[in-house]
């Protein structure tokens, strides 16, 4: 096969005028198009100077000329690799030759990444891979990520696919190829959605088959042609659904005719307005005028062929649009289904020979059928709009039989006889069916019509002027409608209310185990799957795994769930709804009583006070034993799995208790801090040195706490310190071995530190500290700041290449990191407060360190030396005061680099460390409601 290949800028033109042709695209990784004719070879090179096209960096349009045997599917333009676009719209144009077909197989993913996707002008458009499954095109700007679960980035581009007849203008040969579709096999998805305070892209799929006709002229028309368009997605599974989702959706298919003199009637009256006088109601009157004109030319010699005794006319037209099982159809924005069907019969018989016989035939028939279906488990939403599902048949008929005899002056024919016969057949289909199991909702009305309107009229007449023997007119008007809108599944409708609001306690009426909801048999009664819920969390912090404020659809568990009864789910989207597919909780840890009657979830710690917070009150008395039931990823602080612990209610609030280790001890502190098993410290200190200040905690190297610093004291026996209570450090400016502890924060910035050793009741002053530091995430440089110089540590036990292991804590989260997974420590060479981390190996982590560690000397070195040598040139031989001018010039960089972070990251980035978390992965959040950690 040759395509002749012509670039005009953006714009790529593929030609070729044989049959059966076939033409292949794709996407080359540095994004050039690259075409082929075999599937197997592909070229780069477009037009006579063999230039290319980069998708990547314009709008693209690929104009296409690839013929298709009439009667065949075979031919044409096939997508077969990925096209992913960077914000760029990507347009698919074909240029019919002649009356041929051109067909569009989209065989592979389109991203957009936020541009506009178009294919037009072809006659059919078959989404789906070789094998029968399912594509997916995304306009959806989602940075990159997952086009299905990423956040929008920026407003969704436009997805449109069009197909039509190729030849409108041909009423009488357009006969094998009358059937413009659009077919979306299994599991397609067309994602146009958006998130936040991104616009979501429309999603329109039309397939049209109409034929301009003129009709009501005398000469007869005869012809048989069927006009079919169908759109249709095929039967999906529950598991693998088909997805269409944008803002508004518009699906169509449209067949029928166009009759050319009402348009140009209607030219006109769209210009003077629409009353009962005005020309929108004046086609038949222009259509008579022109048939008695063509009448006198009928008497004209050599135009008598303009008096053809028979017209037969028969106009067939068909539109479908099929959602099948499992397709998922859901707009934030109004969504319309329609089929529309146009039958325009319209003829005229005309007998004007002055013969002794005369007899004058008009058969006229016109069939619409119009369907649309929404098939068993398909769903059709709008979440912001209206919903519409209809089908429209419009059928005109106009029979005229006329004979006339005897009308010029030639002797008249005493014996003449006239027959006219005049018939005229309208037959209409209209339905728009919901079939059962399925589902159409939206948040404001859902629209369910089948519309037919009919005419159908017949003129017989005869005339036998001046003389005459006999004259017969016979007509006969024959209509069959069947007009149905079935709605045999679920509707719901929003209309203008709001939805309802769902508010509940989370300690008595949640089921954490299967993530469902506890409601009343009388409210049970009331709910409906699909049903939308707006979740409402009260003043509390909103469930883990539900967001408060946000929609939700309600799931009622069928007769097989193992649901207790009265029990029910939610899910994030409608579809999931429908699918079965619920929001799973967070798990929480639990208090048990002894007895096992009472079990309540622990949701909320103020880590302050170490107070438990409830919704309501748990029903638990002072010095009650309760179990503490820990939950993989919720550590709390200060208590052990599967323990007993000893009930302290607050008796100002009923709602909130703490927990003792044993009956009548006080109260056990409680912290939030995720935990890198392994990296507890054991320090040698000195408490209260002679001569130095009071309450003071003497390292034996710089320890480099700063003011806001803070750990858990874990014991070794220091007076005036409690186990398991957060401290924070008091500096000392003057001494960086140094620091006094204080109560909080504030007292901290204010300098009251806490009496210890012998300033406090008991007088031990131990030579141990055991802590466990609050270390804080930086996802800028993926880094940790561990609190302290950990890497100064005499013996150095947390050395590059040291296993840590991850857990996390209560109501905290740190993306990249996984519950009980394993990482390696890599020392950032320039700051001994920061540690980075690796899960490959111990290996890889002393590479990168060592990685670092040469970058940062290169670096150090590069500020030292300008300094060191510009001194000895004004100071010769004061290698001293050299020395130190060059330490100050590196130090002096290395805190302009942001305390050396950024003199470590690139060489530690550029040997790839496995799966080291990315820059920028470290999202950390506290409590359910995910507020950022400063």
């Amino acid at each position: 096969m040759s395509v002749d290949v012509s670039l005009s800028g953006s714009t790529v033109t593929f030609t070729s005028f044989t049959l059966n042709d076939n033409l292949y695209l794709q996407m080359a990784p540095n994004g050039d198009l690259e075409w082929s004719t075999d599937g197997a070879s592909y070229s780069t090179a477009l037009g006579a100077g063999g230039g290319t096209l980069d998708l990547l960096t314009q709008n693209v349009t690929i104009d296409t000329q690839i013929a298709s045997a009439v009667g065949t599917t075979t031919g044409g333009v096939t997508l077969t690799g990925p096209f992913a676009t960077d914000g760029h719209s990507l347009t698919f144009n074909a240029t019919p030759v002649g009356s041929s077909l051109e067909f569009l197989r989209i065989e592979s993913d389109v991203f957009t990444n936020g541009g506009n996707f178009t294919a037009s002008r072809y006659t059919g458009a078959f989404l789906g891979t070789s094998g029968g499954g399912g594509v997916t095109i995304s306009t959806r700007n989602v940075g990159g990520g997952d086009p299905i679960t990423g956040a929008s980035q920026g407003d969704s581009g436009n997805l449109t696919v069009n197909v039509a007849n190729s030849d409108p203008n041909n009423p009488i040969l357009n006969v094998n190829f009358n059937n413009p579709q659009i077919q979306v096999d299994a599991g397609s998805q067309l994602l146009a959605w958006a998130t936040g305070s991104h616009s979501a892209g429309e999603i329109q799929l039309t397939a049209t088959n109409e034929d301009n006709v003129l009709d009501g002229l005398s000469f007869p028309t005869l012809a048989s042609v069927v006009r079919q368009s169908t759109v249709n997605f095929q039967n999906s599974t529950a598991a693998a659904p088909t997805l269409v989702e944008g803002g508004t959706i518009d699906i169509e298919a449209n067949s029928g005719d166009n009759s050319l003199v009402q348009q140009a009637v209607n030219g006109v009256s769209n210009k003077t307005g629409g009353s009962s006088d005005n020309p929108s109601q004046w086609g038949q009157w222009v259509g008579g005028t022109l048939n008695t004109g063509l009448q006198l030319l009928s008497l004209v010699p050599g135009l008598n062929l303009l008096k053809l005794p028979l017209s037969i006319n028969y106009r067939n037209a068909a539109s479908t649009v099929q959602v099948g099982a499992d397709v998922r159809i859901i707009g934030s924005s109004d969504v319309t289904l329609s089929s529309a069907s146009t039958a325009d019969a319209q003829g005229q018989a005309i007998w004007t020979y002055n013969t002794q016989f005369g007899a004058a035939f008009s058969y006229m028939q016109g069939v619409t059928n119009a369907v649309t279906d929404v098939a068993n488990g398909a769903i059709v939403a709008s979440t912001g709009g209206g919903v519409t599902i209809q089908s429209t048949d419009t059928t005109t008929t106009s029979s005229t039989a006329r004979t006339g005899q005897n009308l010029n002056s030639a002797p008249s024919n005493a014996y003449s006889i006239a027959l006219a016969v005049a018939i005229g057949v309208v037959d209409q289909t209209a339905t728009a069916t919901v079939e059962a199991g399925a589902t159409v909702e939206a948040a404001g009305s859902v629209t369910l019509s089948a519309t037919g309107t009919g005419t159908n009229t017949t003129t017989p007449s005869t005339g036998t002027y001046v003389t005459g023997l006999a004259g017969a007119a016979l007509g006969y008007n024959v209509t069959n409608n069947n007009i149905q809108a079935h709605a045999n599944g679920t509707l719901i409708s929003g209309g203008t209310g709001s939805k309802p609001t769902l508010s509940f306690d989370p300690d008595r009426q949640v089921d954490y185990a299967n993530s469902a909801i506890k409601a009343s048999p009388s409210a049970f009664v009331g709910l409906t799957t699909g049903q939308a819920l707006i979740y409402s969390s009260g003043s509390n912090s909103p469930i883990g795994g539900l967001t408060n404020g946000a929609t939700y659809y309600v799931i009622v568990p069928g007769s097989g769930s193992s649901l207790p009864t009265d029990e029910f789910q939610l899910a994030a989207t409608l579809a999931d709804a429908m699918a079965g597919n619920a929001v799973t909780f967070q798990q929480y840890p639990t208090l048990s009583s002894a007895d096992g009657k009472t079990t309540v979830p622990i949701s909320d710690i103020n880590q302050t006070n170490g107070m438990i917070q409830f919704d309501s009150a748990p029903g638990f008395t002072t010095g009650q034993a309760v179990t503490y039931q820990a939950v993989k990823g919720q550590a709390i602080g200060g208590l052990v799995d599967g323990a007993t612990y000893y009930v302290l209610p607050d008796p100002s609030n009923a709602d909130r208790l703490q927990l003792a280790s044993q009956a009548g001890s006080p109260a056990i502190p409680l912290n939030l801090d995720p935990v890198l098993q392994g990296f507890q410290q054991s320090l040698p200190v000195t408490v209260n040195p002679q001569g130095l200040p009071a309450n003071v905690i003497q390292f034996p190297f710089d320890a480099g706490f700063g003011l806001g610093d803070n750990f858990i004291y874990q014991g070794s026996g220091i007076s005036g310190l409690q186990d398991g209570v957060r401290y924070w450090a008091i500096p000392d400016p003057a001494n960086p071995q140094l620091i006094q502890l204080a109560a909080s924060y504030s007292d901290a910035q204010a300098g009251l530190a806490v009496p210890i050793g012998a300033n406090a009741t008991g007088g031990l002053s131990g030579g141990t500290l055991v802590f466990d530091p609050a270390f804080r995430f930086d996802a800028t440089t993926n880094t940790i700041d561990m609190g302290f110089n950990y890497a100064d540590v005499p013996g150095n036990p947390l050395a590059s290449g040291t296993s840590l292991t991850y857990h996390g804590a209560f109501g905290q989260v740190v993306s990249g990191l996984v519950e009980g997974g394993t990482y390696y420590v890599i020392q950032d060479a320039a700051n001994p407060r920061l540690m980075r981390l690796t899960s490959t190996s111990a290996a890889q982590a002393q590479a990168a360190a060592q990685a670092g560690q040469t970058s940062f000397n290169t670096q150090y070195q590069r500020a030292y030396q300008p300094a060191y040598d510009a001194y000895l040139q004004s100071h010769p031989n004061d290698t001293q005061g050299a020395s130190a001018a060059g330490v100050a010039a590196a130090q002096a960089a290395e805190s302009q680099a942001g305390g050396g972070e950024d003199w470590v990251a690139p060489a530690i980035e550029s040997i790839l460390i496995g799966t080291a978390p990315a820059t920028g992965s470290f999202l950390v959040t506290v409590n359910p409601a995910g507020t950022p950690v400063a």
